[in-house]
């Protein structure tokens, strides 16, 4: 009898600053339309820079990331940090970012999961809202976001792509 797969979400921490650049790399040259970062600049970082981005991102309660694991494997990842540097006490905006399931993974819950890890990580920081910029051309991601309980906006950002796209605005409310 099959036995069903075992999907985990862990935060990253920061000496795992290698698994953030394989899972990173994996997601860019995956879905390479859904990030404003190109494969080939991140391949250009150095050692440092993935150092620096892993301690950036994995330190609470400043920012969260986390890796999901399908039956052990990091098959997706998400992380999150305030809107702004300073944000207001009476309406903390956070902004999911680098979001990314493996294709072999997707349908599985993973993304779902880093989701709901996120949103929990909101709550203890106070955050009210959660807020992410997707193409406007992807409407995969955007109804993921949907799904997770995100709604669109109407504002749009034009991205300095070649040719020019637009990111749209999706919120929700924690």
């Amino acid at each position: 009898m099959p036995t069903a797969p075992m999907l985990q979400v862990k935060p990253l921490l920061p000496r795992e600053w290698p698994l953030l650049k394989q899972v990173r790399l994996r997601a860019l040259a995956d879905a390479p339309e859904a990030f404003s970062t190109t494969l080939a600049q991140a391949q250009a970082y150095t050692d440092t820079d993935w150092q620096e981005r892993a301690h950036r991102f994995a330190l609470p309660p400043s920012a969260a990331a986390r890796i999901a694991y399908l039956n052990g494997t990091p098959c997706g990842m998400m992380t999150c940090y305030p809107a702004s540097p300073q944000p207001t006490l009476a309406a903390p905006i956070a902004e999911m970012t680098a979001v990314w399931v493996d294709p072999a993974a997707r349908g599985q819950g993973a993304g779902e999961a880093l989701a709901a890890s996120i949103v929990a990580w909101a709550v203890t920081q106070n955050i009210r809202t959660l807020q992410a910029w997707v193409m406007e051309d992807n409407p995969r991601a955007i109804a993921f976001y949907k799904k997770v309980g995100f709604a669109e906006t109407s504002q749009r950002l034009l991205e300095p792509t070649d040719p020019p796209r637009y990111a749209l605005l999706l919120t929700r409310l924690v």
